[in-house]
């Protein structure tokens, strides 16, 4: 499951940490850079926020960017686009076969 939850914050982009059964150091992540910013390499994942060095992609609000994930191991993907419509929005991934789950924390 991926669940993204959305906040207003001084720096746009997207917050991305693994909590799937996969390792950090199996499990890639690219963010697609539509809007010409940024780097769409693939890089490992971390399993939390705490290092915004390691989890933060910036992107500017309002753009629609892809954020693909890859098991290393099995080369599977599994991909998204998604609206970075609140600025920052954090990204947590359950697996490759878990289900999308979208929060918006400006309409609760």
């Amino acid at each position: 499951m991926l669940i993204l939850t959305c906040v207003n914050h001084s720096t746009h982009g997207f917050y991305i940490q693994n909590k799937s059964k996969i390792s950090n150091s199996n499990l890639e992540v690219f963010v697609s850079k539509f809007n010409e910013v940024g780097s769409d390499k693939w890089y490992t994942t971390v399993s939390n926020f705490d290092q915004p060095n390691l989890a933060h992609w910036y992107r500017r609000q309002g753009d629609w960017e892809c954020i693909v994930f890859r098991d290393k191991n099995t080369g599977e993907r599994r991909g998204w686009y998604l609206l970075n419509r609140a600025g920052i929005t954090k990204v947590t991934f359950h697996g490759l076969n878990q289900e999308l789950g979208i929060e918006d924390a400006s309409t609760i």
